[in-house]
């Protein structure tokens, strides 16, 4: 019973491509967040600081993952190399959810090897330097400049507006890069004829247009900005949070517009 559960909500997704389900992805949100939990205490523990650099750290080790993973993505219609496309072929550490956890180990290494031996902007370093190196593999296959174009400035809009109202830079990255997942998406569907994974925005988009699936990402985020700003908290807590949500947008958002732009 359990194997054949594991298996069809697990395993074949995986396997197949078919993406998630209603199972896997009430299960990996649990697991999300039992993970930051545990985070989140080892970080007071051991008086880790989220702070502007490791604001920083985290977005080079984002946009490491994101284009690892459409490098990932691109092995069915592009030959890079033998190297390459086998080294980046689907398996559980190229796809999600082995990538997230993969591309955190080597954040938290990372941190961890700056620390124990204070090498100094290390982590910054190590995740710019992987995110170069996949941007590379893909920059002579990118074609469709004009919706990069598109997203940017649709996104970009977004972040002016917030940062304005905000006046403060955290708050517009949250929007902007929940506005940049919602964007790629609605001219990928709309527009390039792609299809969604994920369960809740199929189900917005499906049913009220892939616009409107922009406009709740947008407006979930700024929402969220707005309490954080709002609430009275450590600013340990909210930073933290902060990272958390940039996170959870900007991961597929940079991989959508990636994906768009190498046209795979």
């Amino acid at each position: 019973m359990y194997d054949n559960i594991i298996d069809t909500y697990f395993i074949r997704p995986m396997v197949e491509r078919t993406g998630y389900n209603p199972v896997n992805t009430i299960t990996y949100a649990i697991i999300a967040l039992a993970v930051l939990y545990i985070v989140y205490r080892i970080f007071k523990k051991y008086k880790i600081e989220v702070d502007s650099y490791f604001i920083k750290s985290l977005l080079a080790f984002i946009a490491f993952g994101s284009t690892k993973r459409v490098v990932t993505d691109a092995t069915d219609k592009i030959f890079f190399n033998e190297i390459i496309n086998n080294i980046y072929a689907y398996n559980f550490f190229n796809i999600s959810p082995g990538i997230y956890i993969f591309t955190a180990s080597l954040f938290f290494l990372s941190l961890f090897i700056e620390h124990k031996f204070k090498i100094k902007n290390f982590t910054l370093y190590a995740g710019s330097t992987l995110f170069l190196i996949h941007f590379l593999i893909l920059l002579p296959h990118f074609s469709n400049i004009f919706a990069f174009i598109a997203i940017i400035l649709l996104a970009g809009l977004v972040f002016f507006i917030t940062k304005i109202y905000f006046k403060k830079l955290l708050p517009a990255l949250l929007v902007f890069a929940h506005s940049l997942d919602g964007a790629a998406t609605f001219i990928a569907i709309e527009f390039f004829g792609y299809s969604e994974q994920h369960v809740v925005a199929s189900f917005i988009g499906e049913t009220f247009g892939y616009f409107a699936f922009f406009l709740v990402k947008f407006a979930i985020a700024f929402a969220f900005a707005y309490l954080l700003e709002k609430e009275k908290m450590k600013e340990f807590d909210k930073n933290f949070f902060y990272a958390v949500a940039i996170t959870a947008g900007l991961s597929p958002g940079l991989r959508d517009v990636l994906r768009l732009v190498v046209g795979v």
